[in-house]
């Protein structure tokens, strides 16, 4: 028999259907036909054969075309969903703009266009906005069976017995999105495109169904409004919000990454091809054996040529390459080997964790190539630094080792006894030097830059906050970051001219108000429990 609510075939005194679960109408047993009798001896009649007709009652049994039907409505076309789909996540990219322009307001990440969200503004947007998508999805479905985005496609979401499905039912439905959305809602839609009633996975376990739903034009009509009332109020919140006053940091940046992205040690492949004749220095070196460090030379680049005679300065790339020889290999023909690259500056102090490698390979020449580059940190005091490159031999346990120097050029270092902003200035470029009184002509850039310096360390580690502030012509407070700026990191190396490198910029659109803008710091160390204020000022004009 039929089931009047999906329209499956189910086995003749079945209670329930199969597949929807329906309870099922068993039909009354068709009335028996009656049969021709023989003709009636003298009367030459032959009695009518009995007709036999159907209940009145048609089933929701596939319709030709491959139509489904539930509880008498239509099931929903994947293409009409997709819409709803798009719709809804229009709207709820209106209020995330919304609500990520005010979380950068407030914890940072405005930029000139938009913002760009990190730590606490980006986990309370990720907050605000699961929970409200939720919530819209889950109240919307569970009262009124459709969002603005479903009312506008035509479809709605039911029960089995053609209801609004329910807040329970929603609770299922909307929370299964997780897997159902995964891939761009592909899984949901593979689901969906195997099930025979087109219910992606949380349908299933809430027993809902979507189906075909057309309004009436004036509610339909007045939805649309709706839509496009809230999303371009969402655009024009996020641009309200976004304000006449932009600030961002722009350029962070702590010396320890620095080094570790800078600093890169290789010893290739050996190649048939002997000893390179290249420009060679002798250095202080030492070895045991047949094993030596030979072909030493400071290079431009990787595998550029030597470096002309000169000092570096901090922030230069010190390239170097060499040659390990006259190593052993083991009876199966491969090498082990070990070596060890460490860098120190003039008071024997690490500049970084020592580079480690190992080789344990098959080789067919008793040597090779490698190459080494150091990143020198901003803040590296001038002088004479060494590099001890050293190799072990596993196979015969011998040794080389060879100590190149090289001078750095920099500013003498000067210990700050407490926190500080050194350097501390604006300009009218990124990156640029002191501007003096900076003066904008109506709208604009001023960039902020400076080093902290001073802090104290507490293994390695330093914590450093820095609150903002940004007060227009008549003093009133434009702009209110109090977690601006937090450094929680350690640094190994810290010698007594360390500082970190911070900047940022301010920009305002056409139309700011003309007169002296005042910038606010507050920094504070958290470790000594210190904080300094700092103004800068800069006109519109």
């Amino acid at each position: 028999m039929f089931c009047t609510s999906c329209g499956s075939l189910n086995p003749d005194g079945a209670p329930r259907c199969s597949a929807c679960g329906s309870l099922l109408m068993t039909p009354p047993p068709p009335e028996p036909p009656v049969s021709a009798p023989s003709s009636a001896a003298g009367t030459g009649q032959v009695a009518a054969p009995g007709i036999a007709s159907s209940p009145s009652g048609a089933s929701n049994a596939p319709r030709s075309g491959g139509e489904r039907m539930v509880a008498g409505s239509r099931v929903a076309a994947l293409g009409d969903r997709l819409i709803a789909l798009i719709l809804d996540t229009v709207l709820l990219l209106a209020v995330f703009a919304v609500v990520g322009m005010w979380a950068g307001r407030r914890w940072g990440g405005v930029t000139a266009t938009g913002f760009n969200l990190v730590g606490t503004g980006a986990l309370v947007t990720l907050t605000i906005m699961a929970v409200a998508g939720f919530s819209y999805y889950w109240l919307s479905e569970g009262l009124a069976g459709m969002t603005l985005g479903k009312a506008i496609a035509g479809v709605k979401v039911i029960s089995e017995q053609g209801a609004p499905c329910g807040l329970g039912a929603s609770v299922i439905r909307n929370i299964m999105r997780v897997i159902d959305g995964l891939f761009l809602y592909l899984v949901g839609y593979l689901i969906a495109i195997f099930s025979r009633m087109r219910q992606r996975l949380g349908d299933h376990l809430a027993r809902t169904y979507v189906v075909e739903k057309e309004l009436a034009a004036l509610p339909r009509a007045l939805v649309v409004l709706a839509w496009i009332g809230l999303v371009g109020a969402g655009i024009w919140g996020a641009i309200a919000v976004h304000g006449p006053g932009v600030l961002t940091t722009t350029g962070l940046t702590t010396a320890r990454r620095e080094a570790d992205r800078g600093t890169t040690a290789e010893t290739s492949t050996p190649a048939d091809r002997g000893v390179s004749n290249e420009t060679t220095f002798t250095f202080p070196s030492r070895s045991t054996g047949d094993l030596k460090l030979v072909n030493f030379t400071f290079t431009t680049e990787q595998e550029g040529p030597p470096r002309p005679d000169g000092p570096y300065k901090p922030e230069d790339d010190v390239y170097v390459k060499y040659t390990l020889t006259g190593f052993s290999t083991a009876a199966d023909g491969r090498a082990n080997l070990h070596y060890t690259i460490a860098a120190f500056d003039p008071a024997g102090l690490p500049l970084l964790e020592p580079t480690q490698n190992v080789v344990r390979q098959a080789v067919s020449t008793a040597s090779f190539d490698g190459w080494y580059r150091l990143r020198l940190p901003p803040y590296v005091p001038p002088g004479t630094y060494t590099l001890r490159i050293s190799a072990h031999d596993n196979v015969k346990n011998a040794d080389a080792e060879i100590t190149p120097a090289f001078v750095v050029q920099a500013p003498p270092s000067v210990p700050a006894s407490r926190i500080a902003i050194r350097d501390f200035h604006l300009s009218l470029t990124e990156g640029g030097p002191d501007a003096g009184p900076v003066v904008l002509q109506s709208s604009g850039t001023v960039y902020m830059s400076g080093k902290l310096a001073g802090m104290q360390f507490r293994e390695d580690k330093i914590s450093v906050k820095m609150a903002f502030e940004l007060a227009g012509p008549k003093g009133e407070k434009l702009l209110d970051r109090p977690d601006f700026l937090t450094v929680d990191d350690s640094f190994p190396y810290h010698p007594a001219g360390f500082f970190v490198p911070i900047s940022g910029n301010v920009n305002l659109p056409s139309g700011a108000p003309k007169g002296i803008y005042t910038q606010k710091y507050k920094v504070t160390d958290r470790n000594a429990n210190i904080s300094e204020n700092y103004e800068l000022k800069f006109e519109v004009r």
